[in-house]
């Protein structure tokens, strides 16, 4: 996945030819709005609306109000497999625009500047950028069948960084419903689900052996020593340190 921000000053100069993208693109105005012209899409983009664009497409920008805008460009794979339907200008609720900061605050964190935070921010845009609502609470047995199936491909491999696209092939859906099938069956994030087993893993090492903490954080699946503590604490209510200077398991039942 790759993340462009651009910024447009709303001056619009004269185009001999119409522009064309050079791979697929999720596009979402971030500030300021335009007018976006395709062969299949004719659009105000605006922090209300993403433009879901496969490869090729010819396009134009226009300002007609003069105004600049600052758009965020999702390229990559998981933009090819969002805008795989065709081009489309689908709605952005305020609660998917909120989403799409919140996957950007994720990745300037200096917690995350790691891959090991690929799993969180690919499931914050996919679900920002889901083209249903959540469906009821009830739930079948094949939802469990898929829940399942994610759910086993994160316990084996909680300490890697987990392409979404690949909890989604292991469970026979799209991406979309991944996200949403897991939070309907287990009723929390698949990354959530990740980082939990990633805190359980690191209290059994720290109960259990005696490996350096930046070594153990590692093991884990945390991508420092200082992401370990912040979590952990925030779970548990003290430092792996401090736990490992006390009497285990006691502190923490309180």
């Amino acid at each position: 996945m790759t993340l462009t921000r651009v910024a447009c000053d709303g001056t619009d100069a004269r185009r001999p030819v119409e522009e064309r993208l050079d791979g697929a693109r999720v596009l979402v105005t971030l500030t300021g709005r335009y007018v976006f012209r395709g062969k299949h899409v004719r659009a105000v983009a605006s922090p209300a609306v993403a433009l879901l664009l496969p490869d090729g497409v010819n396009y134009e920008i226009a300002h007609p109000h003069g105004e600049g805008d600052v758009t965020l460009a999702i390229g990559g794979t998981l933009a090819a497999r969002i805008a795989d339907s065709g081009p489309e200008a689908r709605p952005l609720s305020t609660r998917g625009y909120v989403g799409i900061q919140r996957a950007l605050a994720e990745l300037a964190s200096a917690e995350s500047k790691s891959e090991l935070a690929r799993l969180a921010v690919e499931e914050e845009f996919c679900l920002a950028l889901s083209p249903l609502p959540d469906p009821p609470s009830e739930t079948t047995a094949r939802d469990g069948e898929r829940a399942a199936a994610i759910a086993h491909e994160v316990e084996l491999r909680f300490d890697e960084p987990l392409p979404l696209a690949e909890l989604a092939a292991a469970a026979g859906v799209s991406l979309f419903e991944a996200c949403r099938v897991f939070r309907r069956v287990r009723g929390t994030t698949i990354h959530a689900y990740q980082r939990a087993l990633r805190l359980r893993h690191a209290l059994a090492l720290l109960i259990e052996t005696r490996i350096p903490l930046a070594e153990l954080a590692v093991a884990a699946g945390f991508a420092n020593q200082g992401h370990l503590g912040n979590r952990f604490r925030a779970e548990f209510g003290i430092t792996p340190g401090r736990l490992r200077q006390s009497s285990g398991l006691r502190v923490i039942a309180g």
